[in-house]
């Protein structure tokens, strides 16, 4: 069994990325979550993360995202964070990342409509 944690555990903390990542490999996690926002990172910061795991030897098994507006009745707003999700699938990709979750909204998407669960199958994807 591996076991691994979310970067936000030491972010919301106020520790910065790199640290926070050195901390997750140094208590002995096996691997980690990454929560950013795809659509507004710096080549800066994922350069940052992706040495640092590297370094670290802490694989980035996921990416979280939040992406409520993918049921937002408005279609501008569904196509916004259908574009926000595809930049997640990318940079999980880059990262290679194992997958892309909107897990947190499972429940609550599936009990939308027919044309909303389509959007949430865009949720949990196999990325190898």
């Amino acid at each position: 069994m591996k076991l691994g944690i979310i970067n936000s555990a030491f972010g919301q903390a106020g520790v910065d990325t790199a640290t926070g990542l050195k901390h997750i490999a140094n208590i002995g996690f096996d691997s980690v979550d990454i929560f950013t926002e795809a659509m507004t990172m710096s080549k800066k910061e994922k350069l940052l993360i992706a040495r640092t795991c590297d370094k670290e030897n802490l694989p980035i098994i996921s990416l979280v995202v939040v992406a409520t507006g993918l049921i937002d009745f408005n279609d501008p707003v569904r196509a916004f964070h259908v574009t926000r999700c595809k930049k997640f699938v990318d940079l999980a990709a880059e990262f290679g990342a194992k997958k892309y979750s909107t897990r947190s909204w499972r429940i609550y998407l599936a009990a939308r409509s027919h044309s909303t669960r389509r959007a949430m199958a865009m949720g949990d994807r196999d990325l190898s």
